[in-house]
């Protein structure tokens, strides 16, 4: 089951109860209720657990490139900017490798030998204003086939078109969420503390239902596999 955008600014407006049923509603009521959604849907990717669900993407990883533009237009891949990052694995002829996600620091204090190439064995996020870059540490020795598991920002909605970019859970969120932003907007005595109470507990259930990550995440100074460089003492294996 689908709904539409129009559909639901509608059902914002009567859940802040700024609608009347024997009335139209004007085209420039719509677009303001537009902007204002679009608007938190920027804003959700500021709070990633504001985004609760994932998304696999693949894209080629090319021998000796070793930065990956992710951005919807003029990047590496065609994709939103990433919010959260989770899981990266490379695969060749059939295998899976992860790739460990670390700081940057993991890769700007430390040495590495920029001319030799090898099946990189981590990777870190830049984030840009619209754009993310996966830096990998070490330069791929051959091509590979690079797979994300990530919350990335969600896409602008339009009017008289579905809502297909998010689950069908997260439409009361949306519907809410909308709801209080109209109602500050034209008249914030019709945001009751019923609403409040209401939109607080579907983010809340919004948020459980993420897909959260319980791994623990050590120092890799800590770990007998990883490899450490100290300044004084050179390379210790």
């Amino acid at each position: 089951m689908t709904t539409q955008v129009e559909k639901l600014i509608e059902r914002s407006y009567k859940v802040a109860g700024l609608f009347q049923q024997d009335r139209i509603l004007i085209g420039s009521k719509q677009q303001e209720a537009l902007i204002i959604l679009n608007e938190f849907l920027d804003y959700l990717a500021s709070d990633p657990s504001g985004i609760a669900f994932y998304n696999t993407l693949q894209f080629p990883v090319v021998s000796g490139q070793q930065s990956y533009v992710f951005a919807p237009s003029g990047g590496d891949v065609v994709s939103n900017r990433i919010v959260e990052l989770k899981f990266v694995v490379l695969i060749s002829s059939g295998t899976r490798y992860p790739v460990h996600i670390v700081q940057d620091s993991e890769y700007y204090e430390q040495i590495y030998y920029q001319t030799s190439g090898a099946r990189p064995y981590a990777c870190f996020l830049q984030n840009g204003i619209d754009s993310s870059t996966l830096n990998f540490i070490y330069k791929p020795d051959t091509s590979y086939t690079g797979e994300v598991k990530a919350k990335f920002v969600l896409n602008h909605l339009t009017l008289n078109t579905d809502i297909s970019n998010v689950p069908e859970y997260y439409i009361r969120y949306l519907k809410y969420a909308l709801a209080k932003e109209l109602a500050i907007e034209y008249l914030p005595t019709n945001w009751t503390q019923a609403h409040e109470t209401e939109l607080q507990k579907i983010a809340s259930s919004i948020k459980n239902i993420s897909d959260i990550d319980y791994t623990l995440r050590t120092n890799p100074i800590f770990s007998n596999s990883s490899r450490w460089w100290d300044y004084r003492m050179g390379v210790i294996l």
